[in-house]
C-alpha cells in the first residue's frame, strides 16, 4: 500500500521532506525501541495508534475527498479507508486486546503508557507536518 502511494503520480507534486523531522525521528525511535526491547504486548500497543489513527482519519475524510474534483489526497484517503486496511486495523486491535488479556499488570501498565505516548506522537506528527517542522540547524 505504501509503495503504491509513494509511486502515485497524483501525489508527486505534493511537498515531501528531505529528512525526517525531529518529531518523526523521535516517534520512529520510540516505536523501534518498544518493538525491539520490550515484551511483544508492549510492541503491539506501541504500533497500534498508527493503524488506528490512520484508519479513523481515512474513514472520516473519505466522504469529502471522494466528492472534491482532483483532491490531492484522494488516493491517500482511499488507501486508509479501504476495507482491507480497516480490517487490518481491527486485527491489530484484536491482537493488542489478546496480548493485554494474557499479560501481567506491569506489562499492561507499560502497554497503556506506550500506547498513550504513540498516540501523542501521532497527534504531533500531524500537527508538525502541517507546520512544516524542520531541524533548527542549516
Amino acid at each position: 500500500m505504501h509503495a503504491a502511494l509513494l509511486a502515485d503520480d497524483r501525489l508527486a507534486g505534493l511537498p515531501r521532506a528531505k529528512v525526517a523531522s525531529p518529531t518523526t525521528r523521535a516517534y520512529v525511535t520510540m516505536l523501534q525501541a518498544a518493538a525491539a526491547y520490550e515484551p511483544y504486548a508492549v510492541g503491539v500497543a506501541a504500533v497500534l495508534p498508527c493503524y488506528w489513527v490512520y484508519a479513523d482519519v481515512g474513514q472520516r475524510l473519505a466522504a469529502t475527498a471522494s466528492v472534491v474534483d482532483d483532491h490531492p489526497y484522494r488516493a491517500w484517503v482511499a488507501a486508509y479507508d479501504d476495507p482491507a486496511f480497516q480490517e487490518a486495523t481491527r486485527t491489530a486491535i484484536a491482537l493488542m486486546d489478546d496480548a493485554a488479556e494474557a499479560a501481567d499488570a506491569g506489562t499492561r501498565d507499560a502497554m497503556a503508557e506506550v500506547f498513550a505516548a504513540a498516540t501523542w506522537y501521532e497527534m504531533r506528527f500531524w500537527a508538525n507536518s502541517y507546520d512544516l517542522e524542520a531541524w533548527p540547524l542549516p
